[in-house]
């Protein structure tokens, strides 16, 4: 019932498929490179020999050894036929910040996302598309794209949130009022790994004792209830804030995540 989030929290290795000097992957890479590298970290970019002074490899099969993670900063176009080479090559998961997946009803976005879920459908984890990645505060690793989160306390708390800005400034806020955060992920799209899988890897993480989540839909609503019956087994809270509650609400959802934002009676009753 549940998948995996393993490699996307705790790589030993990670890829960056799109490296360039600027945007998404320069910010990422910056992050990574304060924390002192706490991974090995390889550059992927066809058009260019080297970068911030490291080598730059034309493709997965160049690379010393298949990392475990991919950051996926390339276009949406691109990124299908990415992942299926990765995972041919025996990278276990990506994080793909990319939008236009299906949230807008675009035929293309649908396309792209259906050859997606066929390479997830052979163990291949994805987190996304459409988000803003996530940080592992223990292993130093903040993998969305800014400095502003990248040196959050460590702490007992866990985050999973279906909105990436947001998701930003609860971490700021909620560090200023001197909380401190295991995990947290901003899951976008969830093609593949959705919140009840998060809320999994946090409740079999001994070091996250509570977990927060803001939710605009839940695509899973029975592996969701599976899992917060765990979670009251174990004594580890889940704070849950659900938006999208009105017309306008439940618009801005489809068309931001693609998510389907649910009746509030339904979560209302599964309190």
């Amino acid at each position: 019932m549940f998948r995996s989030a393993e490699a996307l929290f705790r790589p030993k290795s990670i890829a960056i498929v799109g490296a360039s000097d600027s945007g998404y992957a320069k910010r990422i890479f910056e992050n990574l490179a304060a924390a002192q590298f706490p991974t090995d970290i390889f550059l992927i970019n066809p058009r260019r020999d080297r970068i911030w002074d490291r080598p730059v490899y034309k493709d997965y099969d160049a690379l010393p050894k298949a990392p475990d993670l991919v950051l996926a900063v390339i276009s949406e176009s691109y990124v299908p036929e990415s992942l299926a080479k990765a995972a041919a090559c025996g990278v276990k998961a990506s994080i793909v910040y990319a939008s236009d997946f299906g949230e807008g009803n675009s035929v293309d976005g649908r396309a792209r996302a259906d050859a997606i879920r066929l390479i997830c459908d052979k163990g291949f984890r994805v987190c996304g598309p459409n988000c803003m990645g996530t940080v592992s505060v223990k292993e130093q690793l903040c993998l969305y794209p800014t400095a502003r989160i990248r040196s959050l306390p460590s702490g007992p708390v866990g985050v999973v949130f279906q909105s990436g800005g947001t998701f930003q400034f609860w971490l700021q806020q909620g560090a200023t009022r001197g909380l401190g955060y295991s995990y947290a992920v901003s899951s976008g799209n969830e093609l593949d790994l959705d919140v009840a899988d998060y809320i999994n890897f946090m409740i079999e993480d001994a070091d996250t004792k509570v977990i927060v989540c803001l939710i605009e839909g839940i695509r899973r609503p029975e592996a969701f209830c599976v899992a917060a019956e765990k979670a009251l087994l174990v004594g580890k809270p889940i704070l849950v804030l659900k938006i999208g509650s009105s017309e306008r609400g439940r618009a801005s959802t489809q068309t931001h995540t693609g998510s389907l934002a649910g009746d509030d009676q339904v979560f209302n009753a599964a309190r």
